[in-house]
């Protein structure tokens, strides 16, 4: 509760570090699934003035928001903040900073609405960006990516294709030795 005391009188006497602050309580809220208080956090950290948050924090604030709001089943506004993470990416300066991270998210969005198409380009092009420029991929994996279009697959009814990708995908997780990978693979 400390980061949270300390995030809100930071956030009151407008100082640069109200969005350090803000961005741990979010981070912590959302850990612990407590969704609509993470929400809250976010949201605040985007009202705060542009000189209390640097383009990194606004793509990662959108990033984590969008998560939540997935979460909670609000896709159109999930993709609403994906949207505004992928503007503020493509920025000189960011020179696409966690652009895969937005498009594999993209890409599950989609696949949870059954935009199947939609999810599969998303998907490819968050793989590229991995295999091109691993640090702009925080969260996800090439096991997790072909885990994610074999699912897009099995839902077309493309079960050999689909076959395919799960086993790349337990090819790549045991390859990293990730046993959370591997047990996701075997799903």
């Amino acid at each position: 509760e400390a980061v949270e005391l300390i995030a809100y009188h930071l956030e009151q006497g407008k100082s640069p570090l109200a969005s350090t602050y803000l961005m741990q309580a979010a981070v912590r809220a959302a850990d612990r699934y407590a969704n609509q208080e993470a929400i809250g956090y976010y949201k605040r950290l985007q009202a705060l003035d542009e000189d209390q948050v640097n383009l990194q924090q606004a793509v990662d604030i959108a990033l984590g928001l969008a998560e939540l709001l997935a979460r909670t089943n609000q896709p159109d506004a999930a993709r609403e903040q994906l949207q505004r993470a992928r503007e503020v990416s493509s920025k000189r300066p960011l020179n696409g900073y966690r652009l895969g991270d937005i498009g594999y998210r993209l890409g599950v969005i989609n696949a949870d609405q059954g935009n199947h198409e939609e999810a599969i380009v998303a998907f490819e092009q968050a793989s590229t960006i991995l295999r091109s420029a691993p640090e702009q991929c925080r969260t996800f994996t090439l096991s997790d990516m072909e885990r994610e279009v074999g699912w897009v697959l099995c839902n077309q009814a493309q079960f050999v294709e689909a076959r395919g990708r799960a086993e790349r995908a337990l090819a790549h997780a045991i390859e990293q030795d990730n046993a959370a990978a591997i047990g996701s693979a075997h799903n």
